[in-house]
């Protein structure tokens, strides 16, 4: 594939803003440097030329970007496991990923530094989790995707290429990074990125606040990744 991220070619968002005035936005005044080096980069290496899997590989027409940022907390830290009060920022950090929507349910993530992980949602298993992927990234694919159908989304694969610069350990939540990264594709691709779906599956008439959808959807996803 020969196409390079450009941001001026990224649909307009968030009020309307370019995509070059939201890539300033997350990487400051120089857009076309090291933002878009690592978008091309990500882009030219879905290609079967460049050692992606055929099966997985994307045409131009196709791909998607998407990046999450990594997180410190400035106060509070891990006080919200016991409904505790956290004040978060995100940082410039992030993972960025090149991602092509598909018609059935595999999902295939290559992630530089990290082994390829392939993911089924129709292999028999569906969507509840499996003992030998507990605490695996497979585990958490499944766990998303699980925590979107059960709240009505039709969900299925997709293939991406995706590159972090979070370093693991460093405290600033590269694991849910990753997990808002790839709920945030599962949203885009499937749900036209109307996050409020989650709220469709709960009973008429009974009320659901945000802290208690999102405490809803954590616990889902920690059940099923463990």
């Amino acid at each position: 594939m020969g196409k390079t991220a450009n941001a001026n070619d990224f649909p307009a968002a968030e009020g309307g803003r370019s995509g070059l005035e939201l890539s300033s936005l997350l990487y400051g005044t120089d857009p076309h440097g090291a933002f878009r080096r690592r978008f091309d980069s990500l882009a030219l290496g879905m290609s079967p030329e460049a050692g992606f899997p055929a099966e997985f590989a994307a045409g131009d027409e196709n791909i998607r970007f998407f990046s999450s940022p990594g997180r410190t907390e400035l106060c509070g830290n891990h006080t919200d496991h016991n409904r505790g009060r956290v004040l978060a920022a995100s940082v410039r950090l992030d993972a960025m990923a090149v991602v092509a929507p598909r018609d059935d349910g595999k999902i295939f993530v290559r992630s530089a530094g990290f082994q390829d992980t392939l993911v089924d949602l129709d292999d028999g298993n569906g969507l509840s989790p499996r003992p030998p992927d507990r605490g695996t990234t497979a585990a958490l694919l499944r766990g998303i995707a699980a925590g979107f159908a059960a709240r009505g989304v039709e969900v299925k694969g997709f293939s991406a290429n995706v590159h972090s610069d979070v370093p693991q350990g460093s405290g600033l939540s590269s694991s849910a990074m990753l997990e808002v990264l790839v709920a945030r594709i599962f949203d885009s691709l499937y749900n036209s990125g109307h996050a409020k779906a989650f709220g469709s599956a709960w009973p008429k008439g009974e009320s659901r606040s945000r802290l208690s959808v999102a405490d809803e959807v954590a616990a889902a996803i920690k059940a099923l990744i463990g």
